[in-house]
């Protein structure tokens, strides 16, 4: 690889960073601070509310996070921190594995890809997420490259390693076995049969012992009624996330997209051969067409693919200038359409609002986890040394959980609570108070009758007049065990 080519990567790399470090800090949502949480609860070998998710997904994530100091302040600044670099290595291992898979090795299809993954705007909000979809693609990445290069063994470990990330990564294994369907020459089932094996060898004692996750995503996306899921909240059309592509990809993004896919049908009517450069259609296809078809559709479940629309976008980007220069033949007037693409979407990326970036993904989470971080912020503002709170779960995620939001705990920090279930009466409120001495309670009952059940018994007798935030209520409950009535 040529200097300028490393130059080159090295300014993609640098652009990745400048886009996705002024995040970190951002607003967490429900599923980084039950990791956060639960990671903590690990390191601290606790039993707390929420010590059991860490079963919930493959380890490997979690494992990492051991070693960024759990127990200490800034835990989740030096989480996302993390993210970013596992980020980072999902763009150097796109650029190889582009690199190796485009014609004859041409190192400027795989520049324009991983600059597509530096600036898509789907992946520069995903890569700082403390979750485990990109660490899974980082390996997905890696199998397939070592499977090309006929490295079974390897692959499959790697691919394993994938596995261990995160469930998605049966994405990777159905593009190796098409990537082996495709070998046109020397295709043995041994090959296919050695990546499996080791697979198995290296994810499958998870898998088998502790996983808690394959039954449960059984049934969320089929909609099974053999476990409760959720499955209600996340129930979209078949074409959800065809229409994401916009919002991941914006216009421009999914244009290249489709060019990339031509350019490949293209070279694969003239040259045939192997396929091994069809892998960004054997990964995104199949996952594309699996997500659709899921009862249920989370915003995050396509992050794994986005290395294979960024090559694509790559193909794309490189096959509509190489044609420009065989119809013109002209150096000058093609390279500047090339550098105001890559301007433009530098510019679409540059200074993004992260919050923005949430709303755009999904409304209602955005509402809910800053409904959560409020009524957090609000207590522990209200709270002095000595003092204790009731609290309990959020009405507004509707999976109607019985723990309280990790969102809540999480920023709420080290101060002494009492938990009680959803739907508390004002009667077990009060003898909750008058038990445990509590001088504080964040309550959140539905909104009309659950209120009224709830607030307007405390006001008229205790004359508790309530703190209103989104979704939520503070009470100040002390007058209540002091046997004073508010006036």
């Amino acid at each position: 690889m040529k200097w300028r080519h490393r130059f080159a990567l090295a300014a993609i790399l640098a652009l990745y960073f400048v886009l996705r470090l002024p995040w970190v800090g951002h607003l967490l949502t429900w599923d980084e601070a039950m990791n956060l949480l639960s990671v903590r609860a690990l390191a601290a070998q606790g039993g707390d509310l929420y010590s059991s998710y860490i079963w919930h997904h493959p380890p490997l994530l979690p494992l990492l996070l051991l070693a960024v100091q759990p127990l200490r302040a800034g835990f989740a600044e030096r989480a996302e921190v993390v993210a970013i670099f596992i980020g980072a290595v999902n763009v150097l291992a796109l650029f190889f594995l582009v690199k190796r898979t485009s014609r004859e090795g041409v190192v400027g299809v795989a520049l324009w890809a991983a600059f597509f993954l530096a600036v898509m705007p789907g992946a520069m909000f995903y890569d700082t997420w403390i979750k485990r979809d990109v660490l899974a693609a980082v390996f997905g990445l890696v199998a397939l490259l070592l499977f090309i290069e006929r490295w079974d063994m390897l692959s499959g470990a790697a691919l394993g390693l994938a596995f261990l990330s995160k469930e998605t990564a049966a994405f990777y294994a159905i593009a190796i076995f098409l990537l082996w369907l495709a070998r046109r020459s020397n295709r043995r089932v041994v090959d296919l049969a050695v990546c499996a094996g080791t697979t198995v060898l290296v994810a499958g004692w998870w898998y088998v012992a502790f996983s808690g996750s394959v039954h449960y995503f059984v049934a969320f996306v089929g909609d099974l009624k053999t476990i409760q899921t959720g499955v209600q909240i996340w129930t979209r059309p078949w074409h959800y996330y065809l229409l994401k592509l916009m919002v991941n990809l914006g216009v421009l993004g999914v244009i290249l997209c489709l060019v990339g896919v031509t350019a490949q049908a293209a070279t694969w009517a003239k040259r045939g051969g192997s396929g091994q450069y069809l892998w960004p259609l054997f990964l995104a296809v199949p996952g594309y067409v699996i997500l659709s078809v899921a009862k249920a559709k989370a915003p995050w479940f396509t992050t794994a693919l986005f290395p294979a629309l960024a090559a694509l976008q790559g193909i794309g980007a490189y096959a509509a200038l190489q044609g420009m220069m065989n119809l013109r033949r002209a150096f000058v007037p093609v390279a500047a359409i090339g550098l105001a693409l890559a301007v433009f979407f530098v510019a679409q990326a540059w200074g993004r609002d992260y919050e923005q970036s949430m709303r755009e993904q999904d409304e209602p989470i955005w509402w809910g986890c800053t409904a959560s971080r409020q009524a957090a912020v609000e207590l522990r503002s209200c709270m002095t040394e000595g003092q204790k709170a009731l609290i309990t779960p959020m009405h507004y995620w509707d999976a109607r959980d019985v723990d309280p939001c990790p969102i809540f705990v999480y920023y709420l920090g080290d101060l002494p609570v009492l938990v009680r279930p959803y739907g508390l009466t004002a009667d077990e409120l009060v003898d909750a108070v008058k038990t445990y001495r509590l001088d504080w309670a964040m309550v959140s009952p539905m909104p009309g009758d659950g209120e009224k059940k709830l607030i307007e018994p405390l006001a008229k007798k205790y004359k508790i007049e309530p703190a209103v935030l989104k979704g939520a209520f503070i009470l100040k409950t002390d007058s209540i065990y002091r046997g004073k009535r508010r006036r």
